[in-house]
């Protein structure tokens, strides 16, 4: 063979490649769009056992069509909190399932049936105005996208099968199954798919120029070589986030070692599954994977054990959650979503600490209260600048309109929270002071100051928990703030118009009062956010965050 005509084959078998992971990539973007948020809900609330575990973890990997964003996300969410290592387990015995569905679609033999689906995709997300229907053109044009792909590596695998070099090579992962679960690790870690590997091989089935055997070695090996990322991400990671990723390599593992010693026995099982080589590969690679999951499954305690022994916990390095923002979440918008909910959640938390010590270093003079406003202060900014940071890294395009007016809602509230905390380094600037009042002017004041309180605690129940009780009732003690807050500064002027006073005196009560009454004013934003929004959440966003 010519140097062009072998030129002409690569070209043909990686371009085919290269345009396979483009559509998986697009259609898994596509799918996520449409699934985002039930993918969240499927995962928040189907890890509570094994099984429901494994079903998410299959819905879940078959949408985003890879096994690694699934398992990356899952890093992501461990080692925020939000997933433990024992449910993101079971998720993952699901993704091994999930990962198959793939291979036996690309399996059929759809012929030119590419172009169709393809024109059918097109003309569905281009000229129909419906967002059901163009997301619907997204996947379909998605899919043809894919078959598209496979027919080009087809073509390309074709003249493969009569060149004796490379038919000798394959024979050989045969003969020698470990050099093909090599081959097939390398070059999967490489293309970071063990889909396009998996089709790939599917491709060189449907045009003979691969026999069983080998292609269940090299199977074996996309198998585990899809781990290498995961492995990676989880590097400088909690031990549970290190624990999920060691457990999907351990699976990997374990099931090649039970399956690697009847190698040959299991060619023949597949054999008796179809006719077509092609559905052959796809078979066993759904049989190879679901077995091992399964296997896994009936040893579900031993195997946690030894994972737990191999990472033990670490309490000495563990490094605090509140500054950890989880950037492989992004991957999953709603899951980012509720990531940052978290984080704002925080901020809230903080900033309510920061009321309670201004009022005690404004009452009882205390530098050490007043101290520990302006250190939480700083962390306050910190954590309000990452979660804007990572509140504008969520895609808007992989967002529904509600989900977008979710994250809109945490934008405008993560900068009122921060206003308050501004607020409340004011009076605790104030108190630095020790200016003493008459005892009616501070009682007075404390009235305020336990309105204030009280105010701005339903707004952080509001944004913890939108519904419209939390809302109005915020609303309500704003508008007794304020009138409070109006009487009090009245009283205060009058009293003192009739007798020489202190410019600081004044300055002191009144400005402290004008600062009280603004964080009335952020807490009522906070509520309105929520209560303006006329559509209704979604649901993963009207659960109380423990």
């Amino acid at each position: 063979m010519t140097e062009l005509g072998l030129l002409n084959i690569v070209f043909s078998i990686f371009g085919g490649l290269a345009l396979f992971l483009y559509a998986i990539k697009q259609l898994s973007n596509s799918l996520k769009k449409s699934a985002s948020s039930m993918l969240y809900r499927m995962i928040n609330k189907l890890t509570d056992n094994p099984v429901k575990g494994m079903i998410a973890g299959t819905l879940t990997t078959f949408t985003v069509q890879s096994s690694s964003i699934t398992v990356i996300t899952l890093l992501g969410l461990v080692n925020s909190g939000i997933l433990r290592f024992d449910n993101a387990l079971y998720v993952i015995l699901g993704s091994e399932i999930g990962t198959t569905i793939t291979a036996q679609i690309v399996a059929v033999k759809v012929g030119n049936l590419f172009l169709p689906i393809m024109a059918v995709g097109f003309f569905l997300r281009y000229f129909t105005k419906n967002i059901t229907l163009k997301r619907t053109g997204e996947v379909v044009f998605s899919f043809g996208l894919i078959f598209l792909a496979m027919h080009l590596m087809i073509e390309g695998v074709k003249p493969l099968k009569d060149m004796p070099e490379f038919v000798n090579t394959l024979k050989t992962f045969g003969e020698i199954p470990i050099l093909g679960i090599i081959w097939g690790a390398i070059f999967t870690a490489i293309i970071q798919s063990s889909s396009a590997t998996t089709c790939l091989i599917i491709a060189m089935g449907i045009d003979g120029a691969i026999n069983l055997k080998s292609a269940i070695a090299l199977i074996f090996g996309a198998n585990l070589g899809t781990c290498a990322l995961e492995l990676i991400a989880a590097i400088s990671t909690s031990p549970a986030t290190k624990r999920t990723a060691l457990s999907q390599v351990m699976i990997n593992i374990i099931s090649i070692m039970i399956f690697y010693p009847f190698i040959s026995q299991f060619t023949d099982v597949v054999l008796q599954t179809s006719t077509s080589l092609a559905r052959q590969i796809a078979n066993a690679h759904t049989i190879f994977n679901v077995t091992g999951s399964l296997i896994i499954l009936i040893i579900l305690k031993p195997f946690k054990k030894l994972v737990t022994i191999i990472i033990p916990e670490d309490t000495k390095t563990q490094k605090p959650e509140t500054m950890i923002f989880e950037n492989r979440l992004l991957k999953l918008p709603y899951f980012a979503i509720e990531h940052v909910k978290n984080k704002v959640n925080t901020l809230a938390d903080i900033t309510m600490g920061m009321i309670d010590h201004s009022t005690k270093a404004f009452f009882e003079q205390k530098d050490e209260s007043a101290d520990q406003v302006f250190k939480q202060e700083e962390i306050v900014d910190e954590l309000t600048i990452r979660c804007l940071d990572y509140l504008q890294n969520i895609k808007r395009q992989q967002l529904d309109i509600k989900a977008e007016k979710i994250k809109e809602n945490l934008l405008d509230t993560t900068v009122d929270i921060e206003r308050v905390a501004d607020q409340c380094v004011n009076i605790a600037g104030f108190a630095k002071q020790k200016i003493k009042f008459t005892e009616e002017q501070e009682q007075r004041l404390r009235e305020v100051f336990a309105l204030t309180r009280k105010t701005f605690m339903h707004a952080v129940k509001t944004l913890k928990k939108p519904n419209k009780s939390n809302c109005e009732m915020t609303f309500k003690l704003e508008n007794e703030l304020d009138y409070k807050e109006k009487q009090t500064r009245e009283q205060y002027l009058k009293e003192t118009k009739q007798e020489t006073q202190d410019p600081i005196h004044n300055y002191v009560y009144v400005e402290t009062l004008r600062n009280l009454e603004r964080i009335g004013d952020h807490a009522d934003n906070i509520a309105g956010y929520y209560y303006q929004a006329k559509q209704k959440l979604p649901d993963f966003q009207q659960q109380a965050v423990s």
